[in-house]
């Protein structure tokens, strides 16, 4: 009996998720670590400010 191996449609839907989902956590990892702090510590931007550019970077995003 043989085991019959997933579709190739199958395979690079599977590859473009990982692709999609690799991508977004290096933009969150971004976005986090650099983005905010510089507007933070750089800019001296008061928190709404940081709050208004994440909600309108998210925003893009989609």
């Amino acid at each position: 009996m043989t085991v019959k191996a997933f579709s190739k449609s199958l395979k690079r839907q599977v590859l473009f998720i990982g692709i999609l989902f690799m991508g977004e956590n290096i933009f969150f990892f971004f976005e986090q670590n650099y983005f905010n702090t510089f507007l933070d510590h750089v800019l001296f931007l008061p928190k709404i400010y940081i709050s208004v550019m994440v909600s309108f970077s998210a925003l893009m995003g989609l």
